[in-house]
């Protein structure tokens, strides 16, 4: 990996930041965009995009996330970063500053940037996560530096009305951390600067051992991702496990409200166009936040989980929700049911299979 802590503090994104999410590399969205096509075939399209944006915060505008360590070459920025992915990340892009960072198909964008410089290197684009990082001696000696290129950029983001990143202070130290003596006066620090009620993250990390406190803090950062971020930061930091079946559930969710509106459409036969890519998104969705694929071969792994009678199972189901339609008044509303709640145990068996940490 090339060490991102070479970075000299004049560098930042490029100004041309377009928060107009996009796919991540290598992923397959031909799922997605089916769904996009069928819906201008169906009956309530309104409705049903309405629906839609919650899921498509979470699926379609998924992104990469961007984390700026503030921190001198002592700090140990590399050596944090293979703990939190767990694997030792090589670099496939270099922007700016901005370095690309890939373990085994996971992605990160991160800049790592020393004290004096910090606030003018992140002014151009803003971070998802601000790390401050320090060992016990750099705390010891005063974080004045490191502060004051914290409180900047966020004051700038406040300034000029965009989303603060979420900030995460670190201290990082051999382990064992058990009473952290530095974490105190760290606190106290951030404090004084006006950092209240920020709490400070203890990481012992030894080459060849077991790192300390590194899933706590993977799970922290992965919960304060905007959604946009959280798939694929979930399934970058190893430690995160939690997190991944939250966003699983959350995903799960949406899929079953927009398969319930769907599923309202009193015409037989015309919901399967939307519930049918709708409910293998979910699935390859679920998978690909495992760390699988993004692809029809991984939904395919799940249907042979699932075995003869389970699939018969969901084909009854789907025969009863169609056959409902033709009951007058009710039959829409117990086809939406069975919809909702079949889409909901395709969305639990999923998290159950790919998931099973």
């Amino acid at each position: 990996m090339t060490d991102p802590r070479h970075d000299e503090p004049e560098l930042g994104l490029p100004e041309d930041d377009e928060e107009t999410a996009r796919p991540a590399p290598g992923l397959d969205t031909e799922g997605w965009d089916e769904l996009l096509a069928v819906l201008d075939r169906v009956p309530f399209v309104g409705v049903i995009k309405r629906d839609l944006q919650s899921l498509s915060r979470l699926v379609y505008e998924r992104r990469v996330p961007r984390f700026a360590f503030v921190a001198t070459p002592d700090a140990g920025v590399a050596s944090l970063l293979a703990a939190l992915l767990d694997a030792t990340p090589r670099t496939t892009g270099d922007e700016d500053g901005w370095l690309r960072l890939d373990a085994d198909d996971r992605h990160l964008e991160v800049l790592a940037t020393p004290p004096l410089g910090a606030a003018e290197a992140l002014s151009k684009r803003l971070p998802d996560v601000l790390f401050l990082v320090a060992t016990p001696a750099e705390v010891d000696a005063g974080l004045g530096h490191h502060l004051d290129a914290v409180v900047r950029t966020l004051a700038g983001a406040e300034a000029r009305g965009e989303r603060a990143p979420a900030f995460v202070p670190v201290l990082v130290q051999p382990p064992p951390i058990t009473g952290a003596p530095a974490r105190a006066p760290f606190a106290k620090q951030l404090a004084d600067a006006g950092l209240h009620g920020v709490e400070v993250a203890a990481v012992g990390l030894r080459d060849g051992l077991a790192s300390v406190g590194v899933d706590d803090l993977a799970e922290r950062v992965a919960e304060t991702l905007p959604d946009p971020a959280r798939v694929e930061g979930a399934r970058a930091l190893s430690g995160a496990r939690r997190t991944r079946r939250r966003v699983a559930t959350a995903i799960t969710r949406a899929s079953s409200t927009l398969a319930v509106t769907v599923a309202v459409a009193p015409i037989p036969l015309a919901d399967m166009a939307l519930l049918a890519p709708l409910q293998g998104l979910l699935v390859t969705s679920i998978a690909y936040l495992s760390g699988r694929p993004w692809d029809r071969r991984t939904a395919l792994e799940w249907v042979g989980s699932v075995g003869a009678v389970g699939a018969a199972g969901l084909g009854l189901r789907w025969g009863a929700q169609q056959a409902v339609k033709a009951i007058p008044g009710l039959g829409s509303v117990v086809s939406a049911s069975i919809a909702g709640a079949g889409t909901l145990a395709i969305g639990r068996s999923a998290v159950g299979y790919f998931l099973r940490e």
